[in-house]
């Protein structure tokens, strides 16, 4: 848009995708029109192009995952008495994006998260079944 960001075509994937034809539609759809649904909507695109190796999406999908790593880093440390270090990913991006799952994985490595990641037993419907069932 301004010259500033890595190369990419996601911009017009982006618009494509919104139906829209120029970046101040864009710009004005997502801060003023747009609700988290629409944004989040707008994922699997970012993904395809990443995969494509699209060095924008590339990197939008890292920071992504990064930022769930410090998430998850800011758990595992008000969380110290917890003897079980394990962290279920679950949810939307996790369970569709292979790169934001395995820069996740690689990232608690290497920020030395005391936290190890198992796959989910269960849906989340079947989880809140259970402690429904729990409160009988």
């Amino acid at each position: 848009m301004e010259g500033r960001d890595l190369p990419s075509d996601l911009l017009g994937h982006l618009l494509a995708a919104c139906s829209l034809q120029h970046v101040d539609d864009l710009v004005a759809f997502v801060h003023a029109k747009a609700s988290k649904a629409d944004i989040a909507a707008l994922a699997p695109t970012v993904t395809r192009l990443a995969l494509a190796q699209d060095p924008l999406a590339v990197d939008i999908l890292h920071r992504a995952a990064e930022e769930l790593v410090l998430m998850a880093n800011v758990v595992a440390r008000r969380a110290p008495d917890v003897e079980q270090r394990e962290l279920i990913a679950a949810g939307g991006v996790f369970e569709h994006d292979s790169m934001v799952r395995e820069a996740f994985s690689t990232g608690l490595v290497a920020h030395g998260v005391d936290l190890h990641l198992v796959e989910q037993k269960g849906t989340a419907l079947e989880g809140a079944c259970l402690l429904a069932m729990e409160q009988l």
